[in-house]
C-alpha cells in the first residue's frame, strides 16, 4: 500500500503543467520543484503565452501568478474559463499570489481559480493543493 506522500508523488508524476509567472526566479523554482516530482512542465512569463502553447502541450493543470504586466492572472482565468466551457476536458488552475488579504483570496476563487497559495509558500503546501485540486477534478469550488 502506498503512503500518503507516495500517492501524492504518483499523482504529480507525468502531470502536464503550465506555469505562468513574470518573475523568473518564482517561475523557475516552481518549475524545478515539479520537474523533480517528474511532472511535465512548460513555463512561460506572460498570460498570453499560455495560449501559444496550450493546444500543443495540452495541460492537466495551470499554475499562474496573479499580478503580471500586460494581461494579469484575472485576464488569464477569464480566458481559461471560456476554454473550459467549450472543451470536453476541464483544466483546473491554481493561483500563486502575493495577495494575502481575505478579500483578495475570495476574489481569486470567485474569478474561477480552483485554489490559491499566497507567496511565499512551502512546497508541501503546493503539493497538497495540487493533489486536492486534481482529485476534485470537475467538482471544483467554482460557482
Amino acid at each position: 500500500m502506498l503512503s500518503p506522500s507516495e500517492k501524492e508523488s504518483k499523482l504529480i508524476q507525468q502531470l502536464r503543467v503550465i506555469i505562468v509567472d513574470d518573475v523568473p526566479d518564482c517561475r523557475d523554482v516552481v518549475e524545478l520543484y515539479l520537474l523533480q516530482k517528474n511532472a511535465l512542465v512548460e513555463a512561460v512569463d506572460s498570460a498570453d503565452d499560455v495560449f501559444k502553447i496550450i493546444e500543443s502541450f495540452q495541460p492537466d493543470l495551470i499554475i499562474s501568478d496573479i499580478c503580471m504586466p500586460r494581461q494579469d492572472g484575472y485576464w488569464l482565468i477569464e480566458k481559461l474559463n471560456q476554454l473550459n466551457l467549450n472543451s470536453e476536458k476541464y483544466v483546473p488552475s491554481i493561483a500563486l499570489t502575493a495577495a494575502a488579504k481575505v478579500e483578495e483570496q475570495e476574489a481569486i476563487i470567485a474569478a474561477g481559480y480552483d485554489g490559491y497559495l499566497a507567496k511565499p509558500f512551502m512546497f508541501e503546501d503546493l503539493t497538497n493543493l495540487i493533489v486536492d485540486v486534481m482529485n476534485r477534478g470537475k467538482l471544483s469550488t467554482k460557482n
